[in-house]
């Protein structure tokens, strides 16, 4: 199997996780999900989703993990993130 292949494969299950993530913020009812896995903004910070508790107003960038056999068992993972600005940008002085 090439590396594009698996790549392609991982891609697939990955995938997979991310509507089975974004389902579930919809049944929560508290949460608004906002899709942002194609977002070339968020590449580098591995996000997937930008998450709101519309109850407590918290806001939370999440990373979906995906188990590989997710068809079978419906698990997910999920990774919150904490964007932590670099020393020196303009964004560490705001």
């Amino acid at each position: 199997m090439s590396i594009f292949s698996l790549f392609m494969e991982k891609q697939k299950v990955g995938n997979k996780g991310e509507r089975a993530f974004s389902k579930w913020c919809e049944n929560v009812g508290d949460l608004e999900c906002v899709d942002v896995s194609k977002d070339s903004n968020y590449f580098d910070i591995d996000v997937d989703f930008i998450v709101r508790n519309t109850y407590t107003n918290n806001t939370y960038m999440v990373e979906v993990k995906t188990d590989s056999r997710i068809g079978d068992t419906g698990n997910f993972a999920i990774e919150l993130c904490q964007h932590k600005p670099k020393k020196g940008s303009d964004e560490s002085e705001e």
